[in-house]
């Protein structure tokens, strides 16, 4: 199809070709596109299309929509300041605990599951 009978089609028609269906009506003169670029149903085809669909044409096309992105909201914690436990030594929120000489004593993940356990299974053997 040639650049005037694109031209020609209804407006409607128009806006609800995709860049894919443009490429493949006009065939060969998909080149016309940018020499038309300004014409008032093309310039309107252009700003109903997103932006990296009509790169993919390689005529330099511009004013096409921003493509749709993900926006990834994160949220951060600051830390908690070390909390005082004795003179000498501090306590991060982490769990872990700093003695007065500087090493770091961190208690066990699996001892601290088996107490609680071992507190939930004594819990329930209690008669009420």
């Amino acid at each position: 199809m040639d650049m005037v009978t694109f031209t020609s089609l209804d407006e409607n028609v128009i806006q609800a070709l995709t860049v894919d269906e443009v490429k493949n009506l006009l065939g060969d003169n998909v080149d016309e596109l940018k020499n038309y670029e300004n014409q008032t149903q093309v310039e309107s085809w252009i700003r109903a299309q997103y932006q990296s669909e009509l790169d993919t044409l390689e005529l330099g096309l511009t004013g096409g929509r921003a493509d749709p992105t993900t926006v990834a909201v994160t949220t951060t914690t600051p830390p908690a300041p070390p909390q005082s436990t004795q003179a000498g030594a501090t306590t991060p929120a982490s769990g872990s605990a700093t003695t007065g000489h500087g090493s770091r004593v961190r208690a066990d993940v699996g001892v601290s599951l088996l107490v609680l356990l071992a507190l939930f299974v004594m819990s329930q053997h209690v008669v009420v």
